[in-house]
């Protein structure tokens, strides 16, 4: 038997105030990060290499981090890629396994571009592969002196939908924690626009309730039961004109074959 919740009575919803945050962040007035989308409709296969290309194949997304404007009196860089959401710890791993760095000289990202052809500078390449549904990681690259000369986030697995005005969107960035939290973020909606949403997860339920958008107020959402291990939660937003958008949102165990490469994007296990 499903158990009926409401608002008023558990902490599953919780409104708060954000800003849009962009996907490049600067630290200096030259040097930058910037992520591109790379898929199977938009990469040249002549231009990444064959390995590249066949986890591209398998994991159906991936990113190129471009470098713009290098400091010319740098020669050498350490690229460190931190995922914040593991500092408390997560389902076994820690937040130290789970940094990654590597060393780089300017050479050795000309040479790489020489050889690619591309017209840019690409200091990494990755799929999706490995990284959790709304989970932000985190680029900064550093000097040999261990000075930061530019960084930037990106959500390798973005858990989004649009209506299907292709205005109205809602994104959803996933925070981990023991009841597995997300933060939810409306944008293109009218002011005050009504919409609605409801709950599924697992035994538990909030029944279609309804509420105003405002483009600078989100949601927090848990979709953890208490005395389970694990399972998935279906959240539905809907509007007036009935049209909706549906997210499957996996927690606890269900999530670790997104950490073990299991499952490709988009995908649900």
């Amino acid at each position: 038997m499903r158990k009926t919740t409401t608002l008023l009575s558990t902490s599953f919803f919780i409104f708060f105030f954000f800003c849009l945050s962009a996907t490049q962040v600067t630290t200096s007035d030259q040097c930058q990060l910037v992520v591109k989308t790379v898929d199977l409709n938009n990469v040249n296969k002549r231009q990444v290499s064959a390995e590249f290309l066949e986890y591209l194949q398998k994991y159906k997304r991936g990113f190129n981090i471009i470098a713009r404007d290098l400091p010319i009196d740098a020669s050498h860089f350490t690229v460190v890629i931190e995922r914040p959401l593991f500092k408390g710890g997560f389902l076994g791993y820690s937040y130290e396994s789970s940094i990654r760095s590597y060393n780089v000289t300017r050479e050795e990202i000309l040479e790489s571009q020489k050889r690619s052809g591309q017209p840019e500078l690409i200091i990494d390449s990755l799929v999706c592969a490995g990284y959790l549904p709304g989970e932000k990681i985190n680029y900064a690259l550093f000097t040999d002196n261990n000075k930061i000369v530019a960084k930037t986030s990106l959500i390798p697995n973005p858990l989004e939908k649009m209506f299907s005005d292709g205005k109205a969107k809602i994104q959803m960035e996933y925070f981990g924690g023991n009841g597995s939290w997300y933060a939810i973020k409306f944008t293109g909606f009218e002011n005050e626009e009504t919409i609605s949403f409801q709950s599924i997860s697992g035994t538990e339920e909030i029944p279609e309730q309804k509420f105003k958008v405002l483009n600078t107020v989100g949601m927090h959402y848990c979709n953890g039961v208490i005395g389970a291990e694990g399972g998935k939660s279906i959240l539905t937003f809907r509007r007036a004109s009935g049209d909706k958008v549906v997210f499957v949102l996996p927690w606890g165990y269900k999530l670790i074959p997104y950490l073990e490469g299991k499952v490709a994007f988009g995908e649900i296990p």
